[in-house]
């Protein structure tokens, strides 16, 4: 089910009282200004960083890595 209609649904089932409590909180928000919300920086280039750490080499799987070294442990 979508997050959207499982809002939707619990807006529903609100009471009057829940209701209006909810609005009140909603009319005395202060709105943010688009001009203070931070512009997003670039994301970093990971791959980039994956390279120069291990240029062309070819990595195993980290999960068969992770089985063998469970693996010891038993």
């Amino acid at each position: 089910m979508s997050t959207v209609a499982d809002i939707e649904q619990a807006i529903e089932k609100l009471t009057p009282e829940q209701w209006i409590e909810i609005r009140r909180w909603m009319d005395r928000r202060t709105p943010v200004p688009v001009s203070a919300v931070t512009p997003m920086r670039p994301l970093p280039n990971f791959l980039a960083r994956q390279k120069a750490v291990f240029g062309e080499r070819v990595l195993e799987d980290s999960q068969t890595v992770l089985d063998n070294l469970r693996a010891d442990r038993r």
